[in-house]
């Protein structure tokens, strides 16, 4: 789907939180001490690597049970009405603490998150100069979702090439008509910035997608790559 809208950007006060605050929620973002048997952090299934997303097409969690999901992308996360998969989430906040209570994800919950951290006195010394309290559950989830929020990409190669400041090559033009291919594009494109907002509506929808094998893409897909694998 493609949404043509002007981009909004997240409220000032978010902005401001998030140069503040971000580098605090970084650390939680990558403490392996959130998941129950302190094994797995946000970034373990987040990997920057891979634009903050998994490379596996389900994400295991603690004690290597086996996810349900796969773990999109958190770039520009900061822009999603809503969250999760099936979109029953409003907030980045209460996003946090999904995860941290799934059973095949962190299998833990932030109260007792909160109490294996509370002596961590570097921690209760950030949590005092950004939010002005003790480490608490209103401390982790905002920190973490401030740092999330930071998480933008706009500048890409792509990025580049939509403003005429770059050339795409023959593989990558064609990887992006195959991505944009009218009725088979699922993921929003706004300005040149993709949102991978999921929910139930695009989950049935790429369910039930036909491989369309007789297009004209496909034809040329493979002709390019008949071509590189004799070369």
């Amino acid at each position: 789907m493609y949404l043509h809208i002007f981009l909004k950007s997240p409220s000032p006060n978010k902005i401001i939180s998030a140069l503040t605050d971000g580098h605090w929620g970084k650390k939680l973002f990558y403490d392996k001490r959130l998941s129950v048997d302190s094994t797995i952090s946000c970034a373990s299934c987040h990997k920057p690597s891979y634009a903050f997303a998994d490379n596996t097409s389900m994400t295991s969690g603690v004690f290597g049970r086996q996810g349900v999901t796969n773990s999109p992308s958190l770039a520009n996360v900061a822009y999603h009405p809503y969250y999760t998969r099936e979109g029953g989430v409003p907030t980045l906040e209460m996003q946090v603490l999904v995860p941290v209570s799934e059973h095949n994800e962190f299998g833990f919950n932030i109260v007792e998150i909160v109490e294996r951290l509370k002596n961590d006195t570097r921690y209760q010394e950030m949590s005092l100069k950004a939010y002005g309290r003790p480490l608490d559950p209103f401390v982790i989830t905002r920190s973490i979702s401030t740092f999330e929020r930071s998480i933008i990409s706009g500048d890409s190669k792509y990025d580049k090439y939509l403003k005429g400041a770059a050339t795409l090559s023959a593989e990558e033009f064609l990887g992006k008509e195959l991505f944009l291919v009218k009725k088979q594009t699922v993921v929003p494109v706004i300005r040149g910035i993709i949102l991978p907002i999921m929910n139930l509506k695009t989950m049935a929808f790429m369910k039930s997608m036909p491989i369309r094998e007789d297009t004209d893409l496909h034809k040329r897909s493979q002709t390019l790559l008949s071509s590189k694998l004799l070369a």
